[in-house]
């Protein structure tokens, strides 16, 4: 629905921000998950969904102060040391570089995922290099557990 590597635009960033509120209605979820400031793999668009998401959700909780049974919690994906190691040493060749990540909240294993996770780098293959996409396809076959963390209130991503 959104164009690759534009989210920053003004006018998407607009579309992106009501296409949660929307969702968030539809859904009404209690647990919202998304990318934490790093966008786990650094990609732009990771990071503004991510940034969009934890406006809107400030936003949807300010707004029901009030009624907590409203609130909604914001999860973060992010890399525990040891993901982060794994994780730099199968892209060490395509040149990513390190990043501090934040204390662990919740880890979702992402095991019976891993086709699905391959076909995404498939489908999205024009992001990568080709030395990237096969960091990516070691780095979650060896490490297949994401985490996430509940990013400090008050604060941006």
């Amino acid at each position: 629905e959104f164009p690759d590597l534009r989210l920053r635009d003004p006018d998407v960033t607009k579309d992106l921000r009501q296409y949660i509120r929307e969702l968030i209605q539809t859904v009404n979820p209690k647990t919202v998950y998304s990318f934490g400031p790093d966008g786990v793999s650094r990609h732009r668009d990771h990071i503004r969904i991510g940034e969009v998401t934890w406006e809107v959700i400030q936003a949807h909780n300010n707004a029901y102060q009030q009624t907590p049974s409203k609130q909604i919690e914001l999860l973060q994906a992010q890399l525990s040391d040891q993901s982060k190691q794994i994780f730099q040493d199968c892209l060490k060749p395509s040149g990513i570089r390190n990043w501090r990540f934040p204390l662990t909240a919740v880890k979702i294993d992402l095991s019976p995922y891993l086709s699905k996770i391959t076909q995404a780098l498939n489908v999205y293959q024009s992001q990568w290099t080709s030395k990237e996409r096969a960091g990516f396809e070691d780095y979650y076959k060896r490490n297949p557990v994401v985490e996430f963390i509940r990013p400090k209130v008050g604060t941006t991503t």
